[in-house]
């Protein structure tokens, strides 16, 4: 679905980093709605349209870079953090908006998720996205908390519940993935 905006993207010579970047302010952006839809609720209805642009932006830029020949080192280290600072935002909203003990358990599960990833593409050099609550699921479970909130406030907390949840099944999932790769590289069986 994104392919005629990527080519349309490739052919103005938009490059690979203007999208990645383009991703903090719709980042920043979502966590204001929020924030301020916990006292004025129909602030969150935007939450599901920016959750859509964040998510498209982030499959972008990706795809721009390969398929105008723009990966580089920089890119990739650059979409690393522009990826982490959304993980960031997410948090801190949920500090904010949240009872601690939710956004506490949110924060290290999501942490840990991102840490065995990354431990994973350093010692294998794969990167790893097994296991629920990605980028996208948490886009998609925030998106449908903000709707809900509009009608149920507590919603919010119940998304940020969801999501720290499938994020600490996801650490095992993740775990188990680096595990069997790198036991797969100790062996000589390289998949």
């Amino acid at each position: 679905m994104l392919d005629p905006i990527r080519k349309s993207l490739a052919r103005r010579g938009v490059s690979p980093t203007t999208v990645t970047l383009a991703a903090v302010p719709v980042e920043l952006t979502v966590a204001v709605c929020l924030v301020i839809g916990v006292r004025t609720p129909f602030v969150l209805l935007l939450v599901p349209v920016l959750a859509v642009a964040w998510m498209a932006l982030n499959a972008l830029d990706g795809s721009l870079a390969r398929a105008t020949g723009g990966v580089t080192s920089v890119g990739t280290v650059l979409n690393e953090l522009v990826d982490r600072f959304g993980d960031l935002v997410v948090v801190s909203v949920a500090f904010i908006v949240a009872p601690l003990p939710v956004a506490a358990g949110l924060g290290v599960a999501i942490l840990s998720s991102e840490l065995v990833a990354a431990i994973g593409w350093a010692t294998t050099g794969h990167r790893h996205f097994r296991g629920p609550m990605g980028k996208p699921d948490r886009a998609a479970v925030l998106a449908v908390g903000s709707l809900a909130a509009v009608i149920w406030p507590v919603a919010l907390t119940v998304a940020f519940v969801v999501i720290g949840v499938g994020a600490a099944i996801g650490v095992g999932v993740r775990t188990r993935a680096v595990i069997d790769v790198a036991h797969a590289i100790d062996v000589g069986d390289d998949r």
